[in-house]
């Protein structure tokens, strides 16, 4: 699975850490 991100997500993902990653990539993928 390839993953594209735009800067927003970028930051969100850093702010929310891995946990909150893993729930944002299932919604993206879902």
């Amino acid at each position: 699975m390839k993953i594209t991100l735009d800067e927003k997500a970028v930051r969100y993902i850093q702010k929310a850490g891995f946990e909150d990653l893993t729930v944002y990539v299932k919604g993206c993928s879902a």
